[in-house]
């Protein structure tokens, strides 16, 4: 069973390697992009596209990561109570 769920997260992330490469060829019109108003230059909007997506997903797992530290705690602790 673990050698199926570590095969199907391959396939998962060939998936999603592929999609990813599929978006940034599909949008190669050029972007300006600038934050907080400083200009950050011209990129392919799919890159930008990844991107962003790459920085919402990395702002997803740190906002997580303090309620997965609690809860690993409390099973822990939970675990050492039985």
């Amino acid at each position: 069973m673990k050698q199926l769920k570590r095969i199907f997260m391959i396939l998962m992330v060939i998936f999603c390697i592929f999609i990813g490469l599929w978006v940034a060829q599909d949008n190669p019109q050029a972007v300006a992009l600038s934050l907080l108003g400083f200009p950050l230059g011209e990129i392919p909007l799919g890159f930008g596209l990844l991107l962003a997506l790459a920085a919402g997903v990395f702002a997803g797992i740190l906002s997580s990561l303090p309620m997965i530290v609690r809860l690993r705690a409390e099973n822990r602790r939970l675990k050492q109570r039985i």
